[in-house]
């Protein structure tokens, strides 16, 4: 079994996996030789050894992000207003601020 350095690059392990692909004469499927590199490491899947590579790298998409589940009220107007901002005529919150459309000429 492989072993995986401490910090891993995964632009060459995606190389690696592309090797075979390209030596065989034979059609291979590039996730057929992702999965064999993953278990050369000793991982089940390709997606297990990308994470584990993520995670050694320190990558942003790699880090557990946490969320509030509740906002306060003043941040969910300033996202209520800015979404509806890019409506036309703009949306808002505020029944007051909701123009009422005019009528043409015709009617």
């Amino acid at each position: 079994m492989r072993r995986l350095l401490e910090r891993p690059d995964l632009e060459q392990l995606r190389h690696q996996a592309r090797e075979p692909q390209r030596a065989s004469g034979d059609p291979i499927r590039l996730g057929e030789t992702q999965l064999r590199l993953a278990r050369e490491y000793g991982f089940p899947s390709w997606t297990a050894l990308k994470s584990e590579v993520l995670r050694r790298r320190g990558s942003p998409s790699a880090v557990d992000y946490r969320i509030r589940s509740v906002a306060t009220r003043e941040e969910l107007v300033t996202a209520y207003d800015l979404m509806g901002a890019q409506f036309e005529p703009p949306v808002t919150h505020f029944p007051s601020r909701v123009r009422k459309p005019r009528r043409s000429a015709r009617q």
